[in-house]
């Protein structure tokens, strides 16, 4: 978000974070649902996913069709992500934040040392390297394996 503010305010507009108690997720979910009812939405906010088509459903979010348009997201954009943006054919959210819970992200420092002999492209190939350098195939935090797991389902 902190590459998206600097973006925003590059071109000259206003960024207000608003605090969430607990951080994000849930709580969330849950303060922009109160503040939306109470009829003080922000006038943007990072919602994922199937909550897109929820709030959708809702009215609330604005057709972003023009600016997609303009910017060719119909071209750039996998099918696959293009759908999760819109709404009964329209655009209604911009993809700023995509991916997964089971995405592995890669430091090319690390990769550089000899025991990798290339960036792993599969689960298997990463596992076999890691385990040459003696390490555990993979690191997370404490509910990652059981929301990974869901993602496929």
């Amino acid at each position: 978000m902190a590459e998206l503010k600097k973006i925003m305010q590059a071109k000259s507009h206003v960024w207000k974070d608003f605090a969430v108690a607990g951080g994000g997720g849930d709580n969330a979910a849950t303060v922009l649902k109160s503040r939306v009812v109470s009829g003080n939405p922000p006038a943007a906010a990072q919602i994922k996913g199937p909550a897109i088509q929820e709030w959708a459903a809702e009215g609330v979010l604005a057709n972003l069709d023009t600016t997609a348009k303009a910017e060719k997201w119909d071209s750039l954009l996998p099918k696959a992500v293009a759908d999760v943006m819109k709404y009964k054919g329209n655009y209604v959210a911009a993809p700023v934040n995509v991916h997964r819970v089971n995405w592995v992200w890669a430091s090319p420092e690390v990769l550089k040392k000899p025991v990798w002999p290339a960036c792993p492209r599969t689960t298997t190939s990463f596992c076999r390297c890691r385990q040459n350098q003696g390490r555990r195939p993979d690191r997370r935090g404490p509910r990652w394996p059981e929301l990974a797991r869901l993602h496929h389902l």
